[in-house]
């Protein structure tokens, strides 16, 4: 390649890098944009899941979870197919196929998995309680819930697929004040989860943590057209040398 060729090589690399910047600065200043918005939208829909929750079977309320989970999958700027696959088929350390709700991919090969079936039939009951007790006897339901779902995504192994690839498993659950109200009823209920390599997340916080894995992404380019720059600069001193 000549002289020319190299120099308008290492040109385009700056620009790409200096628009990636641009790109990143802007996408941090959107983020508390995006999670306020994604969370009006919650909270328009949250009269429908509650009938949902009140009427529907257990079926039913999953597929509101997972449209919720869409939603701001949607909105997080990850890509599905790139940063994150759905019902994609994984084996765990003793060959068994498992399918996960979501993968969410890590620069360095490493997964992070997000189940979004939590039940929240109790939670529901706990809200429409005509008494006091017969509310502090639901929730007490809806704790256990949550804990016997944490044992259930613990059991499946779900950080032990790929040889043990995985951080974490995000237990998903889609209204704000049933996470919220799950750990006031429970102090220690977010420790003893983490203990079993589950993290319980609220649409707050999985956007939070999505907009986090889309700026590793955005400085893992970054360095590698860095790396690339290096090389190709390296290459014109050699040349330049040479000459």
């Amino acid at each position: 390649a000549s002289l020319e060729t190299k120099i308008t090589a290492i040109k385009t690399l700056l620009d790409e890098i200096k628009t990636s910047e641009n790109q990143r600065t802007g996408s941090i200043n959107t983020t508390l944009t995006d999670i306020k918005t994604a969370s009006q939208e919650i909270s328009q829909r949250s009269q429908e899941i509650k009938n949902t929750l009140i009427s529907g079977p257990g079926q039913k309320q999953g597929a509101w979870g997972e449209m919720i989970l869409a939603s701001i999958l949607d909105r997080s700027g990850l890509r599905e197919g790139e940063e994150y696959e759905t019902q994609a088929h994984h084996r765990d350390d003793e060959g068994r196929s498992v399918r996960p709700d979501v993968v969410v991919n890590l620069p360095g090969g490493r997964k992070l998995v997000i189940d979004s079936k939590v039940s929240l039939v109790a939670y529901e009951r706990a809200m429409h309680a005509e008494t006091e007790a017969a509310r502090e006897t639901a929730m007490k339901a809806h704790v256990l819930s949550v804990k016997t779902h944490i044992d259930t995504l613990s059991a499946k192994k779900y950080h032990q697929l790929d040889d043990g690839t995985v951080e974490y498993v995000i237990m998903f659950m889609p209204i704000e004040s049933a996470f919220s109200e799950a750990v006031r009823a429970r102090e220690d209920l977010a420790l003893y989860a983490t203990e079993k390599n589950v993290l319980i997340a609220s649409p707050t916080n999985l956007m939070l943590a999505l907009k986090t894995v889309e700026n590793l992404w955005s400085v893992e380019k970054r360095n590698k057209n860095a790396l690339e720059i290096a090389k190709r600069a390296g290459l014109l001193y050699d040349k330049f040398d040479g000459f």
